[in-house]
């Protein structure tokens, strides 16, 4: 059965803003966030982490894709630093994670625990996902 990734927060049209402004789609994928770089796996050292080998069980290679590219440009995700309109304008809002659930091997694993859902007939006749 073919699946695809509805993003339940997305639909309502609800979001995240953790207290340091950080601005993410949903709880879920904030809080592993977080947990990330209290283990130091994530912001400044989530390179240099990866190379020793520490922060992986938290970044995995394709899957964590979409998470890794948050981080590059957290700057510009984070509503202390930019207007929302521009963060939710942002390419990793409009592009990077939308494109991130179209494939199953880059689908986010967060993503697929809370958000994967079946993919009707009629929706793969329409071209909707």
């Amino acid at each position: 059965m073919s699946t695809c990734i509805r993003c339940s927060w997305q639909e309502v049209g609800k979001l995240v803003i953790n207290p340091d402004g950080q601005v993410f789609p949903c709880c879920y994928l904030a809080n592993k966030t977080y947990k990330a770089d209290k283990h130091g796996a994530l912001f400044d050292n989530v390179e240099s982490q990866s190379e020793k080998g520490f922060g992986n069980w938290y970044w995995k290679e394709k899957s964590d894709k979409i998470m890794r590219d948050y981080v590059k440009h957290k700057d510009e995700l984070n509503v202390k630093k930019v207007p929302m309109e521009d963060i939710l304008n942002h390419p990793w809002y409009t592009e990077m994670l939308p494109e991130s659930w179209e494939n199953e091997e880059t689908r986010n694993d967060i993503c697929v625990t809370y958000c994967e859902t079946p993919v009707e007939y009629d929706d793969r006749e329409s071209g909707s996902s």
